[in-house]
């Protein structure tokens, strides 16, 4: 643990044509970030991350930003801020930060935040949220120090895809036909088709009634405009997405499950949201969608080993399912909301 750098500045990013000095920092700056929170996953390449800040840029739903901090010029911190363009959560500004390990407590942090208040006030966002993870200690305390509070306990969820109980998955998949037999499921593609986008949103919507803790945050919108830009970030990535919708007759979607898995990542798959709408819960689709898609990914991703997931620890029906599926907590996250003036005063900004 260092003193006080002597010589602290920051620089913002082009994302769609960052400078090529720029990009190899954040390139090592996501690589270290990664070993210290998931250590298993393959590191990101120049390239994939050249291609995912493209994809970012190139989007029109969220307004990005991203920032190094260099310390006597050596890129020692990362801050990634996301506002929705959409007028949803006008309020808020998402903060992501990073100090390499070996430059906390000189500064580093202090300035990535100072870099992220003067954007929040530059768009008129009055509240900071941002997250900590327990494998990085000094998080928290640093979180505490700019007044921040703690607004959702968020748990990360691992299954070694090898341990799943497949007679569950048939029990379900069997379970699932027989309550619902007025539903059938159906994979949807990448890009998303057209004629599915707007059913689609509707369904994604649902996501609002995922309890958030006590964060103040308001509902998000989805639109197809929404999906097209998130599809075309993940295809940016070289994720690939597979889709299953669980659909009325007449073509109505109520429930949907998402997975990605990425080639430069193989052993890792990440299994997103899954949400069914309030007027069709009760019978068994969260179970029969998610046994669903674990069934091809057995079937269809040999590369992958293990599976991740998150949860606020608030959603006990979700916790209920993936408990039962076999996942286990892998690792606990924070999230934490702090106004965006009181950070600035913990900060000496005036």
């Amino acid at each position: 643990m260092g003193g006080a750098a002597s010589s602290i500045v920051s620089t913002e990013l082009d994302l769609a044509q960052p400078d090529p000095r720029h990009l190899e920092a954040v390139v090592a700056l996501r690589c270290a970030h990664l070993a210290e929170t998931q250590p298993h996953d393959a590191p990101p390449t120049v390239e994939h991350v050249r291609r995912a800040l493209a994809g970012v840029a190139a989007q029109r739903n969220f307004e990005v930003r991203v920032a190094v901090v260099w310390c006597d010029g050596a890129a020692t911190g990362l801050v990634e801020m996301v506002s929705s363009r959409k007028g949803d959560n006008a309020h808020l500004l998402q903060v992501e930060a990073y100090v390499m390990p070996f430059e906390r407590r000189r500064g580093v942090g202090t300035r990535l935040l100072e870099v992220a208040v003067g954007r929040a006030r530059a768009e008129e966002r009055t509240l900071l949220i941002g997250t900590t993870t327990e494998r990085v200690a000094a998080g928290e305390p640093f979180a505490r120090r700019l007044g921040a509070r703690p607004g959702l306990v968020s748990l990360v969820y691992e299954a070694a895809l090898a341990e799943v109980d497949t007679a569950l998955l048939e029990a379900w998949l069997r379970a699932g036909s027989e309550r619902a037999p007025d539903v059938e499921l159906a994979w949807l593609g990448s890009p998303y088709p057209e004629d599915q986008l707007a059913s689609l949103a509707t369904v994604m919507l649902a996501m609002n009634d995922i309890p958030l803790g006590d964060l103040q945050v308001g509902d998000r919108t989805v639109t197809p405009a929404t999906l097209r830009d998130q599809d075309g970030m993940q295809r940016s990535r070289g994720d690939e997405r597979w889709t299953l919708v669980a659909r009325r007759q007449g073509g109505m979607i109520v429930g949907a499950t998402e997975t990605l898995w990425n080639p430069a990542n193989p052993a890792v798959l990440v299994q997103l949201g899954t949400v069914v709408l309030r007027e069709a819960r009760g019978r068994g689709l969260g179970r029969w969608l998610k046994a669903a898609m674990l069934e091809r990914v057995l079937r269809e991703r040999p590369e992958a080993r293990l599976v991740r997931t998150d949860n606020a620890s608030q959603n006990a029906p979700m916790q209920a399912i993936n408990d039962a599926l076999g996942f286990r907590v892998a690792l606990t996250e924070t999230v934490w909301q702090v106004e965006a003036e009181v950070a600035a005063e913990a900060l000496g900004i005036s």
